[in-house]
């Protein structure tokens, strides 16, 4: 069953400064009350002074010693657990902004891989992370490293050491294993609109089950369905990272509720699963025509940065993202629409279903070193890393592109029952599809 964890506060504040408060330590203070016991020590009226002042001294000593081994210990200690950390794909996006890519290959030839980024907010003792990843490993892993980059940053800028970053704020885009299933190893109440809370009730179980089966018992090991109990409402303001941010909630788009976080004083947009990069878009839960709505409103708001699935879009890139996205998306409905007034039926469409243009020359995802894999270290450390990741791993790389032509099939036959709806209803209806995609050809005018 799936675990609840406590309701929290319903607004998200974080902050990116830490106090650090020190006892003042005053040696040469008073010493009343002690004179019988530093009698002890006296070895004469006339030295009580300076045996005094010796052991003041001393005793001083071995507190400054005490308190800089208590500051050594736990860098020392993160150095040792550092040095054999999983290395993760981090991009930065802005400041207090930052991506995690994360690409988990399948152990069986019958499994399917699975592709994530996670986004940390702030860059202070206090962090948010959105979308934390499909397993209780990956989840931990993701902590370390954010606490082992903090130790490398004080070292090298030979700065004092410091605690390590907490997470205080846990964020679910929507409801698909990769984004959610890392939420039980933070031990915090996750977030999320009250669509992605029912859609985890209902279908976590058996994404467990299957992701258990593409990445291996040891992968997911201790992974637990923990379902948000903080609900995020459309329009609400939260403030994370040191930005405010307002939530929007699409529904019925990639999944049945896709949460998008919007600065527009910063002119970014977390956009979840609703934009993605090297790998096909996933339809499922969704529905084209909610998707494209969505892809529009996101062009309507102009950001200056987009962040989705395997994408970081910066100044000048971002609408070029949005636009690829809808193209794919309207040429499922232009195809779907053709092929019904030609007669075919969704067997005969996908027969021979030409792969999509924009996606046909993409290589595999970067893969982040994922801990727990049931795979040799140097899989998990090397794959997808360099450009020659497809000649030296050819089995895997067929694999991905297999994956990546059942997925654009699956996508069709959603997208042409959508659009068989618009096509039956044509002559009293008008089609919504023109509006959404007026930069396709003609799709039922």
């Amino acid at each position: 069953m799936c675990e609840h964890v406590s309701a929290v506060r319903q607004t998200i504040s974080l902050s990116n400064k830490s106090a650090t408060h020190s006892d003042q330590f005053h040696p040469l203070g008073p010493t009343h009350g002690r004179r019988d016991a530093l009698g002890l020590f006296q070895f004469g009226a006339g030295r009580r002074g300076a045996v005094t002042q010796v052991f003041r001294r001393l005793g001083v000593f071995v507190l400054l010693s005490l308190a800089w081994v208590g500051l050594l210990w736990p860098a020392s200690s993160w150095a040792l657990t550092c040095r054999d950390a999983p290395a993760l794909a981090w991009q930065s996006v802005v400041p207090g902004v930052a991506a995690v890519h994360g690409h988990w290959p399948s152990v069986t030839p019958a499994g399917r891989a699975h592709v994530a980024t996670t986004v940390v907010l702030g860059q202070g003792q206090h962090v948010t992370v959105v979308d934390p990843g499909p397993t209780e490993r990956v989840g931990r892993a993701l902590q370390q490293d954010l606490a082992c980059r903090k130790l490398s940053h004080k070292l090298s800028s030979k700065g004092a050491p410091s605690a390590a970053p907490r997470v205080v704020g846990l964020i679910n885009t929507h409801a698909h294993a990769e984004q959610v299933l890392a939420n039980g190893a933070f031990g915090l109440a996750a977030a999320a609109t009250s669509g992605t809370r029912d859609a985890m009730r209902k279908r976590c179980p058996d994404c467990l089950a299957a992701l258990r089966q593409d990445l291996g018992a040891t992968a997911l090991r201790g992974t637990r369905i923990v379902v948000p109990t903080q609900v995020l409402v459309d329009g609400q303001s939260l403030q994370a990272g040191g930005r405010a941010w307002r939530v929007r909630e699409m529904r019925h788009a990639h999944s049945e509720s896709d949460l998008v976080l919007w600065s527009e004083d910063g002119g970014i947009v977390l956009a979840g699963g609703l934009v993605d990069g090297p790998q096909l878009p996933v339809l499922a839960q969704g529905s084209v025509q909610g998707w494209l709505q969505a892809l529009a409103e996101l062009r309507a708001w102009q950001p200056q940065w987009l962040v989705g699935q395997q994408l970081v879009s910066g100044p000048g890139q971002v609408q070029a993202a949005l636009q690829r996205q809808q193209q794919y998306l309207c040429g499922l409905v232009q195809y779907a629409w053709q092929g019904l007034d030609r007669g075919w039926s969704e067997a005969e469409a996908v027969q021979d279903l030409p792969p999509p243009q924009a996606w046909a020359a993409d290589v595999t995802p970067t893969q982040a070193r994922t801990p727990g894999a049931d795979q040799t270290p140097k899989q998990s450390t090397d794959l997808w890393t360099t450009p020659s990741a497809k000649r030296t791993h050819p089995d895997l790389n067929e694999a991905w592109q297999n994956q990546q032509r059942q997925q654009h099939v699956f996508n069709q036959l959603r997208a042409w029952r959508e659009v068989e709806l618009s096509w039956m209803d044509q002559t009293t209806r008008p089609s919504p599809w023109p509006g959404l995609c007026a930069s396709t050809p003609d799709v039922g005018r």
